[in-house]
């Protein structure tokens, strides 16, 4: 998960009304709180966006890797009918990494949509929040009387809904952290020599079709 959402999170499940009873300042309080949950808008924004557009690159990124999945086939086919079975045996290895590459990006591309998705529901529960401590805040200011305060509050708001239009400035993208136990990494290795023994197997089937001009598809 982005580390904003994190923090967005902790500021949706702050109790308000609780802090209010303790506070000895309660609009001070709602001026503070409501510039946090700003700035908080403002950072999710910005890394919603840089996911949009990472998402974007990975999209493209797909699309090629897949079409070289082609590309490897038709290179191991070509190689056979020359009689280079060593070439295309190369060529049948490439496609599987190439394959594996586009799990890969698969996998990450769920991950970005997924997390998308939830940046956007912690938005709209944020400026919710925020709504709430800005009414909460003006009933407070009326009470003590303190124009001059909403005044300056006001041209706050406005900043930071300029702010929100033009965002560019994001968050780096929190990377995935792997196991690193001893029985994770044993359980990879067995599972990694027994995924080679598979590869190894289905390019000899190949190859042998290829070899005997049978035309089967690999």
């Amino acid at each position: 998960m982005f580390r904003i959402a994190i923090e967005v999170r902790d500021l949706i499940s702050s109790n308000v009304s609780s802090a209010l009873d303790k506070a000895s300042d309660p609009a001070k309080l709602l001026l503070r709180l409501q510039r946090e949950i700003e700035e908080a808008l403002v950072g999710l924004t910005g890394d919603m966006s840089k996911a949009r557009r990472y998402k974007t690159r990975l999209d493209a990124r797909l699309e090629d890797t897949r079409a070289q999945i082609d590309e490897w086939q038709d290179k191991a086919k070509s190689a056979m009918n020359k009689g280079r079975e060593d070439l295309a045996r190369q060529a049948l290895i490439a496609r599987e990494d190439t394959r594996l590459s586009v799990s890969k990006i698969e996998e990450e591309i769920a991950a970005i949509e997924a997390g998308l998705i939830e940046m956007q529901e912690l938005e709209l529960q944020l400026e919710a929040k925020r709504d709430d401590v800005r009414t909460r805040l003006a009933d407070q200011l009326a009470a003590d009387r303190l124009a001059p305060v909403a005044s300056r509050t006001a041209a706050a708001e406005s900043s930071v809904d300029r702010r929100l239009g033009h965002i560019e400035a994001l968050e780096k993208r929190t990377g995935y952290a792997l196991d690193g136990s001893h029985a994770a990494a044993r359980k990879a290795a067995v599972d990694r020599e027994l995924e080679d023994m598979r590869r190894e197997n289905a390019l000899e089937d190949e190859l042998a079709a290829l070899r005997a001009g049978s035309g089967t598809s690999v």
